[in-house]
């Protein structure tokens, strides 16, 4: 029981830590329910998925990447505590979990997206959407683009 570390997450709910990989299996769930052996549990899933696919403003607010990704009914996506997202590919059949290691959010937009277009995921809408979401410039407090947000994969 000491490999499992538990903390509480930014809603106050009890979460368990485990390794990226893992968490990609999981969202590989999403993407591949048939890799679940129990049908009850992977109809759940599937059907999980669909609801946040229909209503992706429940899941996150409006503009914010889980949104955005979600509007695509071929991405299951949700971010978690400090930096850390996952997302799958159903058509592809493909997962992607990530760590952002400062633990801030606002990257993931650009990032995802980067990883969509070195995937060559065929709908531009939603890297599109992603790319409105974040500007990869970094603006000063007088509007004055100072930086860019570069992503080196």
């Amino acid at each position: 029981m000491e490999q499992i570390h538990i903390g509480v997450d930014g809603c106050g709910v009890p979460v368990f830590g485990i390794p990226l990989q893992n968490m990609a299996t999981s969202y590989l769930k999403f993407a591949a329910p048939d890799l679940i052996s129990d049908a009850q549990l992977a109809d759940t899933v599937t059907k999980i998925g669909i609801a946040m696919n229909a209503h992706p403003e429940i899941v996150a607010s409006h503009d914010f990447i889980c949104t955005a990704l979600l509007m695509d009914s071929n991405i299951v996506a949700k971010g978690g505590a400090q930096g850390v997202y996952c997302l799958a590919l159903k058509e592809e059949r493909i997962s992607i979990a990530l760590k952002v290691l400062c633990g801030s959010e606002l990257v993931w937009p650009v990032l995802v997206a980067k990883l969509l277009e070195k995937l060559n995921y065929s709908n531009n809408e939603t890297i599109d959407r992603l790319c409105s979401i974040r500007s990869k410039d970094i603006f000063n407090d007088g509007g004055k683009v100072v930086g860019e947000t570069k992503i080196l994969l």
